[in-house]
């Protein structure tokens, strides 16, 4: 494990020595912490937690090719986006609360997350506490949500045995999904999540 959390880390936290970092990363709680280098890794990771700090931009883990376990990056108010790896691993809630992905509280409003790359990975909903993605309070655009349950639906169709079940968070200060913004018909990717598909998502606006 590597854990230096609410500490007073500032700026550029560089870990690009650490060739083969994996299990458990907690860096939250570090409010002047605006980036972690990263060298890429082929070890597993467990927990990956760099919440309520001061990410800021795109923030980019592409290069931990097993990230997994529990991912949290929430309350980094200028956090814009997040850029993921071809991750195969298992994310799952670790406790009430906390979540298998959690990435409210950010400022992705305009900006579309793109959660594809995750496509082979499994939210194990049969764990303990499941496994919820926490998007709520992001000011995501009506464009922005129907994009991504269009996304949702396409990852859940090639991945049904990963990410059916899963209980997606999509409220707070977001805009509601809509049939047009952005060229996607959000509804009606909600209404194939949550219906009589075999998906059983659960999708609280």
């Amino acid at each position: 494990s590597y854990k230096a959390h609410t500490c007073k880390l500032n700026s550029t936290l560089d870990l690009s020595m650490l060739t083969k970092l994996g299990g458990e990363f907690e860096c939250y709680n570090n409010i002047g912490l605006s980036s972690i280098t990263h060298s890429p890794t082929d070890e597993v990771f467990t927990k990956y937690w760099v919440h309520t700090c001061n990410l800021g931009g795109v923030y980019d883990v592409s290069m931990l090719n097993k990230l997994g376990g529990s991912f949290n990056v929430s309350t980094n108010p200028n956090l814009k986006n997040v850029t993921f790896p071809l991750s195969t691993e298992t994310f799952a809630n670790t406790s009430a609360g906390n979540d298998a992905i959690k990435m409210n509280g950010c400022a992705f409003s305009g900006n579309y997350v793109d959660f594809r790359p995750l496509s082979g990975a499994t939210l194990d909903t049969t764990s303990t506490f499941g496994a919820t993605v926490r998007l709520d309070d992001n000011n995501f655009t009506a464009g922005d949500i129907n994009h991504l349950l269009d996304d949702f639906v396409k990852i859940t169709a090639y991945n049904p045995s990963g990410w059916s079940g899963t209980t997606l968070y999509i409220g707070g200060s977001n805009s509601l999904p809509n049939t047009t913004s952005g060229g996607y018909d959000g509804q009606a990717a909600l209404n194939t999540l949550t219906g009589g598909t075999g998906y059983r998502w659960t999708i609280i606006l």
